[in-house]
């Protein structure tokens, strides 16, 4: 005569493994005295979500925009439109001011020509 044993059944839960350990919550411990079979569900991790990543996902539709043709965007500067630039023009809120310490500590270099 073969002795059966008892059917499996399933618990279901949410858990962080921490060091290795999986904390039974407390509701389910009781049930839990005896030897267990572990099957582990990992929920794939989500991908890291960037300006870029979510710029890629939605990107911003601006009417009328023109993207730049290759000759233009490997173009050089434009010089005459960079020197017509008056000093008012110039957005310098960016830049710290110089102060005592630097000029203190400011060195002189001249750099030399390639041919020395």
């Amino acid at each position: 005569m073969q002795v059966r044993e008892p059917a499996m059944y399933a618990i279901e839960f949410q858990t962080h493994v921490k060091g290795g350990i999986i904390r039974i919550p407390p509701q389910y411990q009781e049930q839990l005295q005896n030897s267990v079979r572990v099957i582990i569900l990992v929920e794939p991790p989500s991908p890291p979500h960037t300006l870029i990543d979510q710029l890629l996902a939605n990107p911003l539709h601006v009417p009328d925009f023109q993207p730049l043709d290759r000759d233009a965007l490997h173009s050089r500067t434009n010089l005459e439109e960079l020197d017509a630039l008056t000093d008012e023009m110039i957005d310098t809120s960016e830049i710290p001011p110089l102060t005592e310490v630097f000029f203190a500590t400011a060195q002189w270099r001249v750099p030399q020509s390639k041919g020395e």
